[in-house]
């Protein structure tokens, strides 16, 4: 199927076969994240809504794991590592990385 989406021409038909191929969930949408991934077709999967969220819920739990590294197990870290990655991701991975303290990323 990736190599079918591969050859599409239109990006809105890939965009809808990508959705459809989403639709079997499971250990089947992972094998198939991975195939759309491993032919260089991050940039058409971030354009569906299943690759959107995907990515999203991804920086969240990067987010998660680079404050909790960083300032230890937090009681609102959840909710700060998807207000963090909500507002601007890269300038609050560069805060994190220039030492800001925990109190000036909850502001």
């Amino acid at each position: 199927m990736v190599d079918r989406i591969a050859v599409t021409g239109p990006l809105e038909e890939q965009l809808v076969q990508i959705e459809l191929g989403m639709l079997v969930g499971g250990p089947l949408a992972e094998q198939f994240l991975e195939a759309l991934r491993g032919r260089g077709m991050n940039d058409v999967l971030e354009q569906s809504e299943s690759g959107r969220e995907i990515f999203g819920k991804g920086q969240v739990d990067g987010m998660r794991r680079l404050l909790r590294a960083k300032y230890g197990d937090l009681h609102d870290l959840d909710d700060l590592a998807q207000r963090l990655t909500a507002s601007d991701y890269d300038k609050n991975i560069a805060r994190i990385v220039a030492d800001v303290t925990v109190e000036e990323l909850r502001s």
